[in-house]
């Protein structure tokens, strides 16, 4: 089988801070027999995190982090990024209302009559994932919206926030496609190996 493989960037690298993972999208191309394969990842200093990236769903560069936009689900969108917050810092009484806090900053600017639905602990069950979400409904310019905003600890020093953004009406179908996108999470190689290895 003739194989090739390139390691590409789809977006000007952005400056991220020492230790945390670099949420500028990559893209390994393969070629096996003439189908071209697409792997998409990020970096993490000496290590590459992977995730399957759906039909429906596209990724580049966008709002400080890797931003996921779903086919004909025009409003909706997932974000990346890496949390103002430490892994250290407990979801537990005494910081929760300053993830709260943040959680609504989050929100788009001009957004009105906000209403936190629910806030769950640990709501991805893999990866021994520690995290907490928030679901905000708002008004956007007058369309009913809802958002997800997760703070994940990635592990003991990296903390990362998934926003899942989305009309009141798409919301069910796209934190169905959010979660299959998080789920596909994995460790890669730290550099891409050469063509027949």
């Amino acid at each position: 089988m003739r194989r090739t493989i390139t390691s590409l960037s789809i977006a000007l690298l952005l400056a991220s801070p020492a230790m945390a993972i670099d949420f500028t999208p990559r893209v390994m191309i393969e070629n096996a027999d003439g189908v071209t394969i697409h792997r998409y990842y990020f970096a993490d200093g000496s290590k590459n995190y992977g995730i399957k990236l759906g039909a429906a769903a596209t990724l580049s560069a966008g709002n400080g982090g890797a931003l996921f936009t779903f086919g004909k689900f025009v409003y909706a969108t997932m974000l990346w990024r890496s949390s103002p917050f430490p892994a250290a810092m407990a979801f537990d009484a005494e910081h929760l209302p300053q993830y709260l806090i943040a959680a609504k900053q989050f929100l788009p600017k001009g957004s009105t009559d906000l209403k936190v639905e629910t806030e769950e602990a640990n709501v991805y069950p893999i990866n021994h994932w520690i995290c907490h979400r928030y679901t905000i409904s708002y008004a956007f310019y007058g369309s009913p919206m809802r958002d997800t905003v997760t703070f994940l600890n990635l592990n003991e020093k990296e903390q990362i926030v998934i926003q899942v953004s989305s009309t009141g009406a798409d919301a069910a179908a796209i934190a169905a496609e959010a979660w299959n996108l998080i789920r596909s999470w994995h460790e890669m190689d730290a550099q891409p190996k050469p063509p027949g290895n």
